[in-house]
């Protein structure tokens, strides 16, 4: 059976996570791994250096936690009362044709301009 790279990593990870060096160095030295699987633990070993694991306070977790549940429950009833969208997200459908309008115009502006510049030295030059 074929390991995924996913799970190599996920277990890698635990192992690491664990302090579990013997494992970690295990599924690093493994035979079975893919090239291009074997060639990421020189920089997850390099980043679990680098980089200090933190767990967030137990009271920020709930906070979070509640604010999401009343941003659910926000979102819902907006969706109840037919408020789907917000007033930004109705303004950017608009943002694009404007755009290619205004877009539009100017390079016509500009053609037209170029043209008439250049349509009057033609004239200058065959009237004489």
């Amino acid at each position: 059976m074929k390991v995924q790279a996913d799970d190599l990593l996920d277990r890698h990870f635990a192992a690491l996570e664990q302090s579990n060096e013997a494992q970690a160095q295990a599924i690093e030295s493994s035979e079975t791994l893919p090239a291009d699987t074997a060639s990421l633990f020189g920089l997850v070993r390099l980043l679990w250096t680098l980089l200090i694991p933190v767990r967030p306070r137990p009271e920020f977790r709930v906070e979070l936690r509640d604010q999401l549940h009343a941003e659910m429950q926000r979102r819902r009833t907006q969706a109840a009362l037919g408020y789907g969208q917000s007033r930004g997200a109705a303004r950017s459908r608009w943002v694009v044709p404007v755009a290619a309008i205004g877009t539009a115009s100017v390079v016509g502006a500009l053609a037209y301009w170029r043209f008439s510049r250049h349509a009057g030295t033609d004239r200058d030059v065959l009237a004489a």
